[in-house]
């Protein structure tokens, strides 16, 4: 049973398994501070709120039991997604058959809002598909023609059909397109083909999980082949590392999902805040899964009560601020696209907003 003198969340997290080191602990430090500070603030309509978690051991099926239980047994509908996209699959349906509200911070991938789905919603900027559309409207009127090359996975297969869907509109024609194949590949034969297309830019789309790190195989080819790294763009985010690149690394831009140097001074905040409660710097998935209660607490405000079916219209109608920006939802549950634009600048990153 529901105590009604509280507000309750529920989620299910990596406590152990393969996630509890690397991305469990971003969304429950995240979900922990926005909780903490919610409180401090007098709770959301008047009253306290708490979290209940459950620990799905880093395994789909543990992670669907685990929604049910809180949608069953604890009669909670809004609800705080996983910590990873592997779980995903295995929550959604759960919270869509039980018309229970599913606020994440994790799984950007364009195809699965594109289902008639009612009840998830994205509390990042943007999705893989839209990763490359601050770049492209940059240069736009600018270059009129690219290259793309692209991983052939999830997220590369994605950024590459948002790239040719965006670029035409703004007058940018594509004379390059290319996927890269399996390992080991020719990273250098291919920026040479790139270089010989005379494209004007370069967009990489990138996947993970590779040994050869095409993110760095990518950018080391394209500067030994003569690639301007100022007419560069892919769809990573920034690391500390990146500088280790050196010259191969000047001038490139990547996306930005969420970074300390965004023009947003609660985004700063928010750093010094993690950093302060859990000695470790935030990183993007950290203050997606903060934005996720931010978003749930302006919407309960706006609309002065707290059921899914109430909140689900209060997010489909605001915007909303958070450490990640301003946030406004479509039917979807996807943000309208207001990714940022990083850029390495003499070993520092910048921030652009195209």
């Amino acid at each position: 049973m529901k105590n009604t003198d509280e507000i309750t969340l529920g989620c299910s997290l990596s406590l152990t398994g393969r996630f509890a080191e690397r991305g469990a602990p971003w969304y429950a430090n995240a979900y922990a501070l926005w909780v903490k500070d919610v409180n401090a603030r007098g709770g959301i309509l008047g009253k306290p709120v708490r979290l209940v978690t459950y620990d799905d051991e880093s395994n789909p099926e543990k992670a669907a039991a685990n929604y049910r239980r809180l949608i069953d047994e604890n009669g909670l509908d809004v609800l705080l997604g996983p910590c990873h996209t592997a779980l995903m699959g295995a929550v959604t349906p759960i919270a869509e058959a039980s018309h229970a509200l599913l606020l994440q911070g994790t799984h950007g991938s364009y195809a699965d809002f594109q289902k008639e789905l009612k009840w998830q919603f994205l509390c990042w900027p943007g999705s893989d598909f839209d990763y490359a559309k601050p770049y492209l409207n940059l240069i736009a009127g600018k270059k009129s023609t690219t290259a793309l090359v692209y991983t052939d996975g999830r997220i590369g297969q994605s950024v590459a059909r948002g790239i040719r869907h965006y670029a035409a509109p703004l007058g940018i024609d594509i004379v390059f397109d290319e996927k890269i194949g399996a390992e080991p590949y020719d990273y250098a034969a291919l920026m040479a083909r790139v270089k010989a297309s005379g494209a004007e830019a370069l967009l990489i789309g990138l996947d993970h999980g590779r040994n050869d790190d095409p993110r760095v195989s990518c950018l080391k080819a394209a500067h030994e082949a003569g690639i301007a790294g100022n007419t560069i763009w892919h769809s990573d985010f920034p690391v500390a590392s990146d500088n280790k690149l050196g010259p191969a690394n000047q001038g490139v831009h990547m996306r930005i999902t969420w970074a300390p140097e965004i023009p947003d001074p609660r985004s700063r905040k928010f750093a010094d805040d993690y950093q302060a409660a859990f000695g470790e710097a935030a990183e993007f998935h950290c203050a997606g899964g903060y934005a996720c209660g931010e978003v749930l607490a302006q919407a309960a405000a706006s609309t002065v009560t707290w059921n899914a079916e109430a909140l689900r219209g209060a997010i489909l109608r605001e915007t909303f601020t958070t450490v990640c920006g301003k946030l406004k939802f479509n039917e979807t549950g996807l943000p309208e696209s207001m990714l940022y634009l990083g850029v390495w600048q003499n070993g520092k990153l910048g921030i652009v907003q195209a």
